[in-house]
């Protein structure tokens, strides 16, 4: 493959047919007809934001943002497609390609056949004598008769046969409405503009239905605008555009017709906030998206920390947080880790939400390192180090630490109220 090929996308249908678009090297190119989109589209059913245009080296990615879009007329869903050269993008009614800045296009096949250029005077002689020949021929007066039976045969036809010239036939609106009606799509309306022209307005559930009323309006042809949006569609481009921009955890669901339900965490409220109003304002069909289940992670990082003070934790235990993942570590002993385990159990039962915690506990006597030669449990309890150093009840030991009983198999320990029995023989558990 050629290093630094530079790309050009073509428009090769709709208002912009023949416009050109360098593509960067590295950085993705939104397409699509919002003003916010890198490059822009004008034309029916393009999504404000339709397609991500990324390039790897020389190899060229599609990412679907909004659906359909056709690669060579078949339908890619939602999956990512690595375009060949030339290969033809669909979205609405606009057809773009991309190829190499340095190859010629490949030019279309001319059908029209290619004749000499002739003089106009030349042109008129034979203009004239042609017109003569053609009058007096009766093939041509028979050729005429027909065009007009088969005009006025159509003419009938698509107008409902003679009814249908006097008026007495159902216009456009009328037979979308009958078939809306008995395909039983209770939330699709039909209406007629003061213009005359018919459109369909609402919502169907699956891609299945819509391409059944597709099909069942199809004889309607362009004589009706067709606004009907799929709630299967605005889920997955709603996901779509979350993932996108680095929200994968949260999920989007079907409330209602064009009424979207969110779930899951996300690491700031005002990351919430701009995704939310992106996809209001590129997916067309979303009337409005209910965040109640939203999790805002910075609130409940804060919540946590104000539970631990008030369980007088702050000294035993610290809370942080690092992309995405709350992480709690410091040294308890059983009895604590307890407290703590019923502590963060209604933490959850608040926020209805199970976190990705880390939890990193030691407890102190892991931490604690005192060897024990000889112990003494009469009228005055003591202990002796290996070190030859002696130890009484109150004696300062380190780290915080006071010995607060001897007994005839461990010694209990005091810091600051937390108390641990510390036994004789007990090896550190080094990490």
């Amino acid at each position: 493959m050629k290093p630094n090929i530079q790309y050009v996308a073509r428009v090769l249908s709709g208002v912009n047919m023949g416009a050109e678009a360098l593509l960067p090297g590295s950085k993705p190119v939104v397409i699509g007809k919002s003003a916010t989109s890198d490059i822009i589209f004008s034309g029916a059913r393009v999504a404000n934001r339709h397609i991500k245009i990324q390039r790897h080296g020389n190899a060229i990615e599609l990412i679907p943002l909004a659906q359909p879009v056709y690669v060579d007329g078949k339908d890619v869903g939602l999956k990512s497609v690595i375009l060949k050269p030339n290969q033809v993008v669909t979205i609405g009614d606009v057809r773009f390609a991309i190829n190499d800045k340095q190859q010629p296009w490949p030019e279309s096949e001319d059908k029209q056949p290619h004749s000499n250029v002739i003089s106009e005077v030349g042109a008129q002689e034979k203009n004239k004598k042609t017109s003569k020949s053609l009058l007096g021929n009766p093939w041509v007066w028979l050729s005429l008769l027909a065009l007009v039976a088969v005009n006025v045969h159509y003419f009938v036809k698509s107008s409902g046969g003679l009814p249908g010239i006097l008026g007495f036939t159902q216009g456009v609106d009328q037979q979308a409405s009958q078939i809306v009606g008995e395909a039983a799509f209770s939330n699709v309306k039909v209406s007629k503009t003061r213009n005359g022209i018919t459109t369909l307005d609402g919502y169907v559930k699956t891609v299945k239905e819509k391409e059944m009323l597709n099909q069942r309006m199809q004889h309607l042809g362009s004589k009706v605008i067709d606004r009907v949006f799929i709630d299967q569609s605005l889920e997955d481009s709603a996901n779509q555009i979350a993932r996108t921009l680095g929200e994968g955890s949260v999920n989007f669901s079907t409330l209602q017709h064009g009424r979207l339900k969110a779930t899951g965490i996300i690491n700031e409220r005002r990351r919430w906030i701009s995704l939310r109003e992106t996809i209001r304002s590129d997916v067309k069909g979303v009337l409005s998206i209910n965040d109640d289940e939203i999790v805002d992670l910075s609130e409940q990082f804060l919540s946590l920390k104000r539970k631990v003070a008030l369980q007088n934790f702050s000294k035993r235990i610290r809370v942080s947080r690092k992309k995405g993942l709350i992480t709690v570590e410091g040294s308890l002993t059983p009895d604590e880790g307890e407290t703590w385990t019923k502590l963060f159990g209604q933490f959850q039962e608040e926020t209805s939400y199970e976190f990705r915690l880390v939890e990193r506990f030691t407890r102190p006597s892991e931490q604690f390192e005192m060897a024990i030669r000889t112990a003494s449990v009469g009228e005055v309890p003591f202990v002796v180090s290996k070190q030859g150093k002696k130890y009484f009840v109150g004696s300062n030991v380190g780290k915080g630490y006071f010995i607060e009983a001897i007994n005839h198999d461990h010694i209990v320990l005091n810091n600051n109220e937390i108390k641990f029995p510390l036994f004789f023989g007990q090896k550190e558990n080094k990490k």
